[in-house]
């Protein structure tokens, strides 16, 4: 007549295993023979992989703190984890990932695109940064005390010799990968192309028109082919906004002051082959949101943590996190 279900989890238990190790006396030579616990079984007590891929996921994931992972627990399996467990659990998995970490490195600069970024990041009480290079199937993430190119040379040396396409927001430190071609984040000109729309700049509403335009053209062989439209299109917008700009004012020091929507429409007209690149050529993107998806977990993880106590931690963090981000992408659990 009728059927209600009720999906409901079942009460979490852990599970023990004991592994009984037995002996024998040989009757010949009266030697004493052991058998051989399994490779992982290593202490007379100790927790297994599930619980220590659980440690990771709730630290690394979830940004729990250790009370909180502690108290979880505690609730769930009425079994308390103490602190050394978890930095335990941690620490063995930042070595097994190390190899996994540099396969990904490999790929990554054999792939097409990668997109560059960085954010600050709080650790031993001062500001450093979180960088990443990825795409949609691979992760890298690193940490260090510079936010420039020191960095990259230390942590990417690769990068330098990247024949790809690379994707970032025009931060200077980039430039200097000369063997790659470059394109640059739309998003970030839109931003700045609205803010001169709210100042009734002309030429700025042109310029947004177009950029989305040529974006909104799904189809990759229209947009191609109307290129040539694009450049020229583009080129007259940038004559107008020169026109429409006021002129560098002369200061007492240093170089003539710029008005905002000067110097944006500059970089538009000296970058102009590296902004509309998604059009000129085919899977190319059009912004860098790869990389900022990228790191954004790490935003939470601070929030959580306030910072990284330690360089070790930190790094720690971004290796792990470099290697879940690549698992997820890639359709693993």
């Amino acid at each position: 007549h009728a059927r209600r279900q009720v999906f409901d989890l079942p009460e979490p238990k852990l599970e023990v295993k004991e592994y009984q190790q037995m002996s024998c006396c040989c009757p010949g030579c009266g030697e004493i023979n052991l058998g051989k616990f399994p490779d992982f079984a290593k202490a007379p007590v100790q927790y297994g992989n599930g619980v220590r891929a659980l440690v990771n996921l709730l630290s690394i994931k979830c940004h729990l703190s250790y009370q909180n992972i502690k108290e979880l627990f505690a609730d769930l399996f009425e079994q308390p984890i103490n602190d050394a467990t978890i930095e335990s659990a941690l620490m063995q998995a930042n070595i097994k990932c190390e190899d996994v970490e540099q396969s990904i490195k490999e790929q990554l600069f054999a792939s097409t695109n990668i997109h560059g970024d960085e954010t600050g990041l709080q650790i031993q009480s001062k500001r450093q940064w979180l960088h990443v290079l990825c795409n949609d199937k691979w992760t890298y993430l690193f940490t260090h005390e510079r936010r420039g190119s020191k960095a990259l040379e230390a942590c990417a040396p690769e990068l330098f010799n990247y024949k790809g396409n690379l994707v970032h927001d025009c931060w200077s430190s980039y430039w200097k990968v000369k063997s790659a071609s470059h394109s640059l984040c739309n998003p970030h000109f839109l931003r700045e192309l609205t803010a001169q729309i709210e100042q009734g700049r002309k030429w700025a509403i042109q310029m947004h028109g177009l950029l989305m335009e040529m974006y909104q053209i799904y189809n990759k062989e229209e947009q191609i082919h109307r290129r040539s439209y694009a450049w020229r299109k583009y080129q007259a917008i940038c004559r107008a906004a020169f026109e429409e700009e006021p002129p560098p004012t002369k200061s007492k020091r240093g170089r003539p002051k710029k008005s905002k929507g000067r110097n944006l429409a500059e970089r538009l007209f000296n970058y102009q082959t590296e902004v509309l690149r998604f059009v000129l050529e085919e899977d190319i993107p059009f912004s860098n949101n790869q990389a900022e998806r990228d790191l954004r977990p790490a935003k939470g993880k601070q929030k959580v943590a306030g910072c990284f106590r330690t360089q070790t931690g930190a790094q720690r963090y971004a290796r792990l996190q470099g290697v879940f981000s690549t698992w997820r992408k890639q359709g693993y659990n």
